[in-house]
């Protein structure tokens, strides 16, 4: 191969095949060359692409088992999230039950002055209970019969009903007030507002007439009565008339068909 005449050109001056051979030596030496020096360089490749394949497989379950790591860190935190919201939770119901049970305590110190009171106020509510029988009684009586006279006359009604109850050893008041007995101060006050005044003799009229099953017939001079009435009845639909009025048998008869109150003015003697 080193002599100088061994070249393609100079050998296919000679023959064609020789040419041929020619140039196929040198190709082969020239591989033989480059294959001495590729030859551990593939060896190395196939010794690093195995070991990269365990690298990778090394890697590959590494990253396996972080991302199961991961996961429990999640599941830790999310469950430190919740015993922590928990913790917060149970400290504020503490601190709500320890306010509760201050308040408690409070009101228990503030009421065990109370118990005496409260004591004596139920031996008075049994004493209530035994005389409502007669206070019942008396209240009774002076609804249906005390209507037409005046405070004074009855006053004394009043007191000729409670002796009679006394005889009949019925319990009862003693100081037996009517007025209160039968309207709460809420409503007396309702009253005033419709019209009505405060005093003791009006205030009974107005028991007698929101309480009596009978029709009350009101002798009404000043027209504060009627003032009242009409201003008491307006929300439920009073209708209002005469005896005289052309159409009072037919709004007598809505008014009872309707079950609407039912006022007739200026009613004569006879």
């Amino acid at each position: 191969l080193e002599m100088d005449d061994f070249e393609f050109e100079a050998a296919r001056n000679a023959s064609g095949d020789i040419a041929g051979l020619c140039d196929w030596c040198k190709a082969m030496v020239d591989y033989y060359f480059i294959a001495k020096f590729v030859a551990p360089k593939i060896e190395s490749l196939k010794e690093a692409e195995v070991k990269l394949s365990v690298a990778n497989g090394e890697l590959k379950e590494a990253q396996n088992e972080l991302d199961e790591k991961e996961q429990e860190v999640a599941a830790l935190n999310q469950e430190y999230s919740s015993a922590m919201a928990e913790k917060k939770k149970i400290q504020d119901e503490a601190v709500l039950t320890n306010h509760k049970m201050s308040a408690a305590s409070n009101l228990i110190s503030v009421l065990a002055g109370e118990k005496h009171r409260w004591t004596l106020q139920s031996k008075q509510f049994e004493s209530v209970m035994r005389q409502l029988v007669g206070d019942v009684a008396a209240a009774c009586a002076f609804i249906s019969y005390c209507g037409p006279f005046n405070s004074v006359f009855r006053a004394k009604l009043l007191a000729e009903f409670i002796d009679d109850c006394t005889v009949r050893e019925l319990p009862l008041s003693g100081d037996l007030d009517v007025v209160k007995f039968m309207v709460s101060e809420t409503a007396s006050g309702q009253w005033a507002l419709e019209g009505l005044p405060s005093d003791k003799h009006s205030l009974e009229n107005g028991i007698m007439t929101t309480q009596a099953k009978r029709w009350p017939v009101m002798i009404d001079p000043q027209n504060q009565a009627n003032a009242w009435i009409k201003n008491k009845e307006l929300v439920n639909g009073l209708m209002v008339t005469t005896l005289g009025d052309k159409h009072f048998r037919l709004d007598l008869d809505r008014g009872m068909a309707d079950g609407l109150p039912f006022l007739i003015q200026h009613i004569e003697e006879e």
